[in-house]
């Protein structure tokens, strides 16, 4: 037993170092394909490295591509799409920030890095890179859906904080009611009309049964606490 246990460990120590060696020569092969311009054959080869050693696939990426470049696009794009497959969405952001100071007027890398903000978790920042989007698209469906869901729940949760508060007044007076409707009011003309603007361009666009039943969610507030 201690015999096979030893010749396991041999034989897992040897495949590791076969594993090891193999990744460095994919290494050194896409290396050289960068360095003589075979685009033809670096797709596979970057992708296949990718999957094995992602560390050294980026850094081939970064030291034999020249920026700019419709290689580099591409390979950085391949990049993005393995780091949000894993999940590493900041890692994919940066990625992506980094193609779009290369091209600042693209609307689809705005978009993209707006999602990967989002994806993270950094709501502010994916708000205004969606506000950029329709500043040079303002008809960008995926824009107006996020920004007006965003603005829709905005709205919600600021209007379920007012009517917790309210319901903790034990005899509410007139004054107190008034102002609960002043600020139930006042959602309606800034999260609430955010919200409607935005879902209303998508209909315009397609029809959505979410957005359509939000929209009806929000004309239902407006009737009852509208001025």
């Amino acid at each position: 037993m201690k015999t096979l246990t030893i010749l396991f460990c041999l034989l897992f120590s040897v495949s590791l170092t076969l594993s090891a060696q193999t990744t460095e020569e994919q290494s050194n092969t896409l290396m050289e394909t960068l360095k003589q311009g075979r685009k033809e054959t670096v797709l596979p080869l970057f992708r296949k490295l990718l999957k094995q050693a992602p560390e050294q696939a980026e850094t081939c990426f970064r030291l034999y591509t020249e920026e700019g470049t419709s290689l580099h696009m591409l390979l950085a794009e391949e990049l993005i799409d393995f780091y949000r497959t894993r999940h590493d969405y900041d890692k994919a952001y940066t990625l992506c920030r980094e193609l779009l100071d290369l091209r600042p007027q693209d609307v689809s890398l705005i978009a993209a890095c707006a999602d990967l903000q989002f994806q993270a978790g950094h709501l502010p920042e994916a708000v205004a890179l969606y506000e950029r989007v329709l500043t040079k698209d303002s008809a960008h469906v995926q824009a107006h859906i996020f920004l007006g869901n965003y603005h829709y729940w905005q709205g919600e949760r600021a209007r379920k904080v007012l009517d917790e508060e309210y319901r903790k007044l034990p005899s509410p007076t007139r004054m107190q009611y008034a102002n609960y409707r002043n600020n139930l009011s006042l959602l309606l003309t800034t999260y609430y009309a955010h919200a409607k603007q935005h879902l209303q361009s998508v209909l315009r666009t397609f029809s959505s049964t979410e957005a359509a039943k939000t929209l009806q969610a929000i004309e239902e507030l407006e009737e009852k606490f509208g001025e």
